[in-house]
């Protein structure tokens, strides 16, 4: 069975993408928008939006490009288009 590539990205109050980590899943579809990466330090990771395919081997060079945000980020932007 093939594994697949995930690279994590950070959106910033900036609305810049910062690196956050990689792994391997055993699918593309491991996550779906909304879906919690869990607490880390004091915020928690939430899904916001991925690419995938081409399109996530152009962004970043994995199978899947995961962009997340804290809660934090995501009620300073409320109702604000974020990804």
């Amino acid at each position: 069975m093939p594994w697949f590539a995930y690279g994590y990205f950070v959106r910033q109050l900036d609305g810049s993408i910062v690196p956050a980590g990689h792994d391997f899943g055993p699918t593309p579809d491991s996550y779906k928008l909304g879906d919690s990466l869990g607490v880390r330090g004091d915020s928690e990771g939430f899904v916001i939006g991925m690419l995938k395919g081409e399109e996530a081997k152009l962004a970043g060079g994995y199978d899947v490009f995961v962009s997340t945000a804290s809660l934090g980020f995501l009620r300073t932007r409320r109702g604000a288009a974020i990804c």
